[in-house]
């Protein structure tokens, strides 16, 4: 049978990282031509992608395994979110954490969920991982359908909100490497949804744009 750490914590792993988005665009970090040590506190450097693949500060080709959390209001209501909860996942020899923001969360206290994540990242930091941020929806934003509507339903302009707010913040942290921009995009056609194609690439065309004013170093998800 799972303890609890296994059942709490999802084992996923980051293949090199041909970051693909909407029409297949490759929206990796940089051109290749720069050196993009840039350490800090990142257990290999500032990442970078370059010819469809994920490269460390050193430009060597490198692969990512690690965990998929909790959301940051589910790890709290289970009292997981402390240190130990990240100590934990790298004993599990985890190498970056995706950590799920819950659009309902940032909308009822922005300012807290921001303090949460300054505390992942030093606890990533403090453990030698990387962190993803994942702005955790699942549905389809233009017609306003969504799973688990109460956590997960935003707006667009909430959405570009956020990542304004986070890529800012996050800009010159090299251990968050990753922002997942939209968790699960789905037209949801079991509730009468439909979603263009063309639709959803502006939108997330324009979420990335936002990232690259913002945070030109950070790889889009």
């Amino acid at each position: 049978t799972f303890g609890e750490e296994e059942l709490f914590m999802r084992y996923s792993s980051l293949r090199p990282f041909l970051v693909v988005l909407a029409a297949g665009f490759l929206i990796g970090c940089g051109d290749g031509k720069q050196a993009a040590m840039d350490v800090g506190s990142a257990p290999r450097g500032r990442l970078r992608v370059a010819g469809g693949k994920l490269l460390d500060g050193n430009g060597a080709e490198v692969v990512l395994k690690g965990l998929g959390f909790a959301s940051i209001s589910a790890a709290k209501s289970l009292g997981k979110w402390n240190e130990d909860y990240f100590a934990s996942a790298r004993a599990w020899n985890a190498e970056r954490i995706r950590l799920p923001v819950n659009p309902a969360d940032y909308r009822a206290d922005a300012t807290q969920t921001l303090l949460d994540l300054d505390d992942a990242l030093r606890w990533c930091e403090k453990h030698g991982m990387y962190l993803i941020i994942d702005y955790h929806v699942v549905g389809n934003v233009t017609q306003g359908l969504f799973q688990w509507e109460e956590d997960l339903a935003t707006t667009w302009p909430e959405t570009e909100a956020f990542w304004a707010a986070v890529s800012a913040r996050y800009a010159d942290q090299p251990t968050v490497a990753f922002f997942e921009i939209y968790n699960e995009p789905a037209a949801l056609e079991y509730m009468g949804g439909s979603w263009s194609f063309a639709d959803w690439k502006k939108h997330a065309d324009s979420i990335v744009a936002i990232l690259r004013k913002h945070a030109p170093k950070g790889i889009p998800v």
